[in-house]
């Protein structure tokens, strides 16, 4: 009997064990969550203080700035070639 005593205890702590990780599991998930939430507020915030004060972003984030204008201006050509192959 001491045998079949031991080997429910081990799938007792196998099964508390399961359950731990599937709560870990759920808790990384919501973590997750919350950081992409975090992370779309900046890039919201960023985009706001980009358009309404350009100025201030050139003088504290010249590089940051300047990419973000060649990227749209890259943009802008991209849709443009998507046009005229629209038109043909």
């Amino acid at each position: 009997m001491a045998f079949f005593d031991k080997v429910k205890e081990a799938g007792i702590k196998g099964l508390d064990k399961a359950k731990d990780l599937g709560e870990q599991a759920k808790l990384n998930v919501q973590k997750e969550k919350i950081q992409v939430k975090i992370k779309d507020t900046y890039c919201e915030v960023g985009k706001a203080m980009f358009e309404k004060y350009p100025e201030l972003l050139e003088q504290y984030f010249a590089e940051e700035a300047a990419a973000v204008k060649a990227a749209k201006e890259e943009i802008a050509k991209i849709e443009e070639q998507i046009v005229a192959i629209k038109a043909e």
